[in-house]
């Protein structure tokens, strides 16, 4: 589709610019009637400027559709320039002055002027510099035929490569998506063998809070985005099912918006910071607090997840899991340079700060 969009555009550029050269004495015609120095169309320029450039047209679709393609684009170019050389040759020994008044005229006005300043007049010096004139505007409608054919090209190779860079991505995107998942899901099911032999009935409530996520997972984040209300719910529904296998003393704070404006987000972006916090945050011997909260500000959102550093649990660092890793990456890829990403750690928390620009 591309291809033919550039050759519409192409032939079109042609049609174009022919036109134009075409009605040059048209339009020289209306001018001189429009200001009064005819009283009407004098068809003789018109006629006498056509039939000099039906060589240059003729000389101009040859190269495009059959020298250029054929010769020069093959790597034939030695005998694409041979060709023109024995073309130009041939335009010179075929294209006559014109013999209408307008050049009979010319020539005596000049034999003329040579004569008053006692010169011999040189009447073949007018025939050398038709020939002349003509070979510069046949070499610059080439080059001109030559230049739109290389932006063009230059064009459909950018469009080609950003479709390939675009077609990487979105492969790209659903691998780090793939690689994801299973990461989570190996730990929510130790999460459920943990609790079948010791709450039967919170082994039952985490197992319907799995298959709403893995519903979520399969059927709902196929796509490059999703509304943000249905990751909230994702989220919602993995820190219940932690909040099941953690004791009381393991203090979760959760604050999300309960109207989304209609705002789509990356989908499965945020759980791998949830998860670390349940990793590195919980502590059997100490108070341990997690905190989960996300704000709306000017349609830009603001995620932050913070943790005691259990002392008991190992040490995170700013760039530590797999899942981590793929978060900075899909951001990368989605949001390029808009968006924000501090990790840090402090009096012993750990913080998480994610800003994105509304822009998926």
């Amino acid at each position: 589709m591309a291809k033919d969009r550039y050759s519409r555009l192409e032939l079109t550029l042609y049609v174009v610019g022919w036109t134009l050269i075409l009605a040059i004495p048209l339009i020289g015609q209306t001018y001189s009637l429009l200001t009064g120095s005819v009283e009407a169309y004098d068809w003789h320029p018109c006629l006498h400027h056509w039939q000099l450039m039906l060589p240059i047209v003729a000389l101009f679709a040859l190269n495009n559709w059959v020298l250029l393609p054929r010769l020069f684009w093959q790597q034939r170019k030695t005998w694409y320039f041979l060709t023109l050389i024995v073309l130009f040759v041939v335009l010179w020994l075929i294209q006559q002055p014109p013999t209408p008044p307008a050049f009979a005229e010319g020539a005596e006005r000049a034999a003329r002027h040579v004569a008053e300043r006692g010169r011999e007049p040189r009447p073949h010096r007018m025939v050398e510099m038709f020939h002349i004139t003509n070979l510069i505007f046949e070499i610059c409608v080439l080059l001109a035929n030559f230049g739109i054919k290389l932006y063009l090209q230059s064009l459909r190779r950018d469009m080609e490569m950003l479709s390939l860079q675009n077609e990487k991505m979105a492969q790209e995107l659903q691998s780090l998506k793939y690689q994801i998942s299973p990461h989570f899901l190996m730990n929510t099911l130790n999460n459920i063998q943990a609790l079948i032999d010791t709450d039967a009935e919170r082994a039952n409530k985490t197992l319907q809070q799995l298959s709403k996520m893995m519903r979520y997972q399969l059927y709902d984040n196929t796509s490059h985005s999703v509304p943000l209300r249905k990751e909230l719910d994702f989220m919602r529904n993995f820190i219940a099912l932690m909040r099941i296998r953690y004791p009381e003393s393991v203090r979760i704070e959760v604050d999300f918006p309960d109207d989304d404006r209609g705002i789509c987000v990356p989908p499965l972006l945020f759980i791998s910071f949830i998860e670390n916090a349940f990793k590195y945050g919980v502590s059997y011997t100490s108070e341990s607090v997690i905190s989960v909260s996300l704000t709306i500000e000017d349609n830009d959102l603001l995620f932050r997840c913070t943790n005691y550093i259990a002392t008991d649990s190992p040490t995170p660092t700013q760039s530590s899991g797999i899942g981590i890793k793929n978060v900075r990456r899909r951001l990368d890829l989605i949001y390029g340079s808009h968006y924000d990403l501090n990790i840090a750690q402090t009096d012993g928390m750990h913080v998480v700060e994610v800003r994105l620009e509304n822009r998926v």
